[in-house]
C-alpha cells in the first residue's frame, strides 16, 4: 500500500508544482520590461486557477491526501 500510495502522492505533488511552476512564469513574463499586459497576466492566472490543468491536479491531491488520511475514494 505505502509503494501505491507513494506514487499517487508523488503524481499529486508534481501537478501542482507544474501549475504553481506556470504561475510563476506567467508573473515572471508579466514583470520583464517588455513582458505581457496586465490584463494578459490576469487571463493567464484565471486560466491556471479554474482551468483543466487546475482540476486535474486538485483531484489528484484530493485523492492523495484521502490516501494518507486512511479513506480511499
Amino acid at each position: 500500500r505505502d509503494h501505491a500510495g507513494a506514487g499517487v502522492v508523488r503524481g499529486a505533488l508534481k501537478g501542482l508544482n507544474s501549475l504553481l511552476g506556470d504561475m510563476q512564469t506567467a508573473v515572471i513574463d508579466y514583470l520583464q520590461p517588455d513582458g505581457i499586459s496586465a490584463d494578459e497576466l490576469i487571463g493567464k492566472l484565471i486560466y491556471l486557477l479554474d482551468g483543466p490543468e487546475q482540476r486535474a491536479a486538485q483531484g489528484a491531491a484530493r485523492v492523495a491526501l484521502a490516501l494518507c488520511e486512511g479513506d480511499p475514494e
